[in-house]
């Protein structure tokens, strides 16, 4: 008989950072194979903002296996993922630590350790991505075989939004950047190294790039979206 297995803040182990992020798991628990969603929150984001609980029981009554994930580096903890308690981790943070999360949670799906390996189609492993985390999506979606397709929720098509001149000077000469969390009122830091590792990987983290790679690439976003401009999505389209 089928059952809903609903499974929240599940703890996954990184081993390579001895770190854990949190992660929820939905599905329909019948036996048969169905498609995988690993969903990705953006920037000042985490798996529980908004309507992300929504969408993951949407796709749970359509039978799809559906997973959401906070990034390692989000600045929430394991005990409190609804609040940014630990800026210090968020101040860490950067593009190639998101993207090993990705990879991570991946590996582990395919290793049958986070759902059970009737209860999936591995041949449909599909990648959602909010904000910087359609990005992200992209960005691995591009490099791993086993993501058969995207989607991009209001997409960024270039990592540079996150690097404006005034913070690049700041890193430069080994300053703290602080950004705003109007929801919060938190000042958020963010420490050189985010600058460096962006150069240090510039070339892998060239969303432009690694869209035009994507056979499989559904882009939504909203014409009247001022967080990240419509203009994103069409310089995606056009790749």
């Amino acid at each position: 008989m089928a059952k809903l297995i609903l499974l929240k803040n599940r703890e996954l182990t990184l081993v390579n950072r001895s770190r854990k992020l949190l992660y929820d798991l939905s599905y329909i628990s019948d036996g048969k194979e169905k498609p995988l969603i690993i969903f990705l929150h953006g920037f000042k984001g985490f798996k529980d903002w908004g309507n992300f609980d929504l969408m993951m029981n949407y796709f749970t009554q359509k039978n799809y296996a559906f997973i959401k994930m906070n990034f390692s580096h989000n600045g929430t903890t394991l005990d409190s993922p609804l609040e940014f308690n630990d800026l210090s981790g968020f101040g860490r943070n950067n593009f190639i630590i998101e993207l090993e999360d990705i990879q991570a949670m991946i590996d582990h799906v395919f290793k049958g350790e986070i759902i059970s390996e009737n209860e999936w189609d591995q041949r449909k492993l599909i990648l959602i991505g909010h904000s910087r985390g359609g990005a992200i999506a992209i960005i691995k979606g591009a490099e791993d075989v086993r993501v058969r397709a995207v989607v991009s929720l209001a997409g960024v098509a270039d990592l540079k939004k996150f690097l404006n001149d005034r913070d690049i000077d700041l890193w430069k000469k080994g300053e703290t950047v602080f950004i705003d969390n109007s929801r919060t009122g938190q000042k958020m830091p963010l420490y050189p190294q985010f600058l460096e590792s962006y150069f240090e990987n510039k070339s892998r983290l060239d969303v432009i790039s690694a869209a035009s790679k994507l056979k499989h690439l559904l882009i939504i976003h909203g014409s009247e979206d001022s967080t990240v401009p419509i203009d994103h999505a069409f310089k995606l389209k056009k790749q």
